[in-house]
């Protein structure tokens, strides 16, 4: 009976370890790196996405009548494919290798 105990316990174990090592994934972890606005602008938006901690900080670079100006913003993941941003336009979404955000789409670069 004891040696039933003493399997059952480690396949308890060995089933938990698998578990917390399945969960180590973040989530969002296809945002990081450096996009570009895919679009005829002469002057296209970039986005920087770094991951740190648990947060995103994402660099947007983006023209404004005359020069680049340079956002630095925060964001949460809420899934594999949606990032909550803080700033108005409150999200970004993946989906096929693109990001969308503020009526823009994005390329990986």
């Amino acid at each position: 009976m004891m040696r039933y105990q003493k399997a059952g316990l480690l396949g308890m174990l060995l089933l938990s370890v698998a578990l917390v090592l399945s969960g180590c994934k973040d989530k969002g972890e296809a945002f990081v790196g450096h996009w570009v606005e895919a679009s005829d602008n002469e002057y296209p938006s970039e986005l920087t996405v770094n991951y740190e901690d648990g947060i995103f900080h994402v660099d947007r670079k983006a023209f404004n009548s005359y020069e680049y100006k340079l956002i630095k913003l925060e964001g949460k993941s809420v899934s594999d494919t949606v990032l909550m941003i803080n700033d108005e336009a409150g999200s970004m979404r993946l989906e096929n290798g693109k990001i969308y955000y503020r009526n823009s789409e994005f390329v990986k670069n």
